[in-house]
């Protein structure tokens, strides 16, 4: 079934279209091939043309950081296909860690851009824990040929939880990290106050921004403490584009790209 942001048109005996005219910020990783074989009449065949356009002003998002946001399968090989990208594709950024829990508690990470989620404070164990990756905004199987006059980028790491506070007498209450936009990370959240010291837990890293891994959250002892656990590490940014097995890519424009590409 062709996805409602899309339409797939076989315009010759020879060349197909899958156009991306609207924006979908949960895009399947299925939706390139389910559209191309809906063109194909549901039998993938070789020897076509297979164009896919991104409209000027389009947000493609992945729909987790478990998939690409647009996936050039194996099944697609036989057939000289192009990527030609007017919009902005973009990986899923990655979810924070958590701050740790302690005497006072560690601040939570933000949430890598787009739409990675910020984490709270105050979580079980004193460690931080780690900001996870972001997800690809493309990954080929099969030559593909590339026209980005847009922008295309990996999903930003999320940030890492701070790390809980070993001293003091009173927890406080710590921040929890933001959720990733469209066009900004998300920030760390601070950790809980002493109020008996005025010291601080550590703070949740702030989430990476396209392409970019997430910042790790910080130690007590960067506030004044002098005792507490570690903040958890940044996750890892997607790449803007993956090339596996079988795979390559050839520009004829590279236009703007957020993170790893070959």
């Amino acid at each position: 079934m062709t996805p409602a942001c899309l339409t797939s048109l076989l315009l010759s005996a020879s060349e197909i279209v899958i156009d991306f005219k609207s924006d979908n910020f949960a895009l399947s990783a299925t939706a390139v091939t389910d559209a191309v074989l809906a063109a194909m009449g549901g039998t993938m065949r070789t020897g076509y043309t297979v164009r896919v356009k991104v409209w000027p002003g389009v947000n493609l998002v992945a729909a987790s950081t478990a998939a690409p946001c647009l996936t050039f399968g194996a099944e697609l090989a036989g057939n000289d296909v192009i990527l030609e990208n007017y919009g902005t594709v973009l990986g899923r950024g990655g979810d924070a860690g958590a701050g740790g829990s302690g005497v006072y508690r560690g601040g939570g990470g933000g949430g890598g851009q787009p739409f990675g989620l910020g984490a709270l404070g105050n979580q079980t164990g004193t460690y931080g824990k780690p900001g996870l990756p972001g997800s690809d905004a493309v990954r080929t199987y099969i030559p593909l040929k590339v026209i980005n006059a847009g922008s295309i980028g990996g999903g930003g790491g999320g940030g890492g939880g701070g790390g809980g506070g070993g001293n003091g007498t009173s927890s406080g209450s710590p921040a929890s990290g933001t959720t990733g936009t469209l066009v900004a990370p998300g920030t760390g959240g601070l950790g809980g106050l002493n109020s008996g010291s005025g010291k601080r837990a550590g703070d949740g890293g702030a989430g990476g921004g396209l392409g970019q891994a997430g910042f790790a959250g910080t130690r007590p002892q960067g506030n004044g403490a002098t005792s507490g656990d570690p903040g958890g590490a940044g996750g890892a940014a997607g790449k803007a584009i993956d090339v596996q097995g079988g795979g390559s890519v050839t520009y004829f424009n590279r236009g703007t790209l957020f993170g790893v590409a070959p």
